[in-house]
């Protein structure tokens, strides 16, 4: 008896449980080692670029509403990891853009970095995902503006 987790398939022998395509890899398998990481710097200057060139970069906020309308990097998109649907790859709305930057609240924030993943193996390419790990926190210290209230 097989059963697909994932990418992997599992059969289930006389001896236990075997992983079947563990070894053969997956085209949509990403680890941590495929993130890219983007420093402030470069968050902030793709951001501020963004009013003239519109497609250059999308700031991707995974956090809840609440937190969203808290705060959140300006034209920034809330879009939270249930609605990014593998199966159904990438939305054109969201591939026409350069850059996709990912961030949370900080580095410890996993719903950013399990949201740079998702991307990916949503047909995302993963040259464009990038995961701003210091995260509004760091955008804040640095003086950076945020905007408040729900997306438009």
């Amino acid at each position: 008896m097989r059963k697909m987790v994932g990418c992997r398939a599992f059969a289930l022998t006389a001896s236990g449980v075997f992983a079947v395509g563990a070894l053969s890899g997956c085209k949509n398998e990403v680890s941590d080692k495929d993130i890219k990481t983007i420093p402030l710097a470069d968050a902030a200057r793709l951001q501020a670029r963004s009013g003239s060139h519109p497609t250059l970069v999308l700031m991707i906020d995974p956090r809840s509403e609440i937190d969203f309308a808290e705060g959140h990097i300006p034209g920034a998109r809330n879009l939270q990891l249930p609605k990014v649907d593998p199966d159904r790859g990438a939305d054109p709305a969201i591939s026409r853009y350069d850059n996709l930057i990912v961030y949370g609240d900080n580095p410890g924030s996993p719903v950013a970095r399990a949201m740079a993943k998702r991307l990916m193996v949503a047909g995302y390419k993963r040259k464009k995902v990038k995961w701003f790990a210091d995260g509004l926190d760091a955008w804040t210290r640095a003086g950076l503006p945020v905007e408040r209230g729900a997306e438009r």
